[in-house]
């Protein structure tokens, strides 16, 4: 198993992320493509001047969170088609071997008595458009070294129904998001347990009933269950430790080291 960190908002540069990663003898640095530091062209030439740097540390990708495949409006969902090929090709170069993507729930209307879901009210419509993009994507990714996995944020019926469609195609993973998955009442627990043998990257967060992306062991999830999975799947599962500041990232992996009973 392979462990890893999040680029962090609060720095202003790869480099930094590379340190902090190297302080905590951390695996892999998780590029978040929102972040401007995280263009691909300024982590290439970091890479490429840095190589003592990098020697030990690896670089996932978080594709950018805005990104719906299922987009009901061509020319936008054309133009997010574009860019994750894109992605695909200029991630070779840096060894990249995973692209998460957010599998998005959609838009709601928020009404008097709670939310109403654009995607859930027309579900087949979205699902047929969701289920192209998957056959366009997988097709362009044959052959190609990385894999897209697809994370769990939002979880509704719709989002269940597209995870679904992706069991379908063989270039897609899954990206296991703890937090999220405890924030939403443990929705996709069934189907990630169900496809166990195509979940190989997991996001670890806690969650204490009110917000996730919290300190590990400062919440309600049994981290230890859930080591348990990344360990047992050995060398093709990678988990980020999904905690968002430096000093909050730095206090959860001294937790995990000292309450693990094997060496992280």
């Amino acid at each position: 198993m392979k462990l890893g960190m999040p680029a962090l908002i609060e720095y202003d540069s790869f480099g930094q992320n590379v340190e902090l990663c190297k302080r905590l003898s951390l695996d892999f640095i998780e590029l978040n493509m929102n972040l401007p530091y995280c263009d691909l062209d300024e982590v290439q030439a970091f890479v490429r001047k840095n190589p003592e740097a990098m020697k030990k540390i690896g670089i996932t990708i978080h594709l950018p969170e805005e990104i719906d495949i299922a987009c009901s409006h061509k020319t936008i969902r054309k133009g997010f088609l574009k860019f994750i090929k894109e992605t695909v090709d200029r991630s070779q170069k840096l060894n990249v071997s995973s692209l998460n993507l957010h599998v998005h729930p959609g838009i709601y209307f928020t009404l008097p008595g709670g939310r109403a879901w654009i995607n859930e009210k027309n579900r087949a419509e979205f699902l047929k458009i969701f289920s192209n993009s998957l056959a366009e994507l997988d097709e362009y990714m044959k052959n190609k070294a990385c894999r897209l996995y697809f994370e769990n944020t939002g979880i509704n019926n719709y989002v269940i129904d597209c995870y679904r469609e992706t069991v379908k195609y063989d270039s897609f993973r899954y990206t296991w998001d703890i937090g999220h998955d405890a924030a939403s009442g443990y929705m996709i627990s069934e189907f990630m347990l169900e496809n166990i043998s195509k979940v190989a990257h997991m996001h670890l967060h806690d969650f204490d009933g009110k917000k996730d992306h919290n300190p590990l062991y400062s919440g309600n999830v049994d981290i230890a269950k859930y080591l348990d999975i990344a360990l047992e799947k050995g060398d093709e599962m990678s988990v980020v430790v999904e905690v968002k500041t430096a000093d909050s990232l730095s206090e959860s992996i001294r937790k995990l080291r000292a309450a693990w009973r094997n060496p992280l």
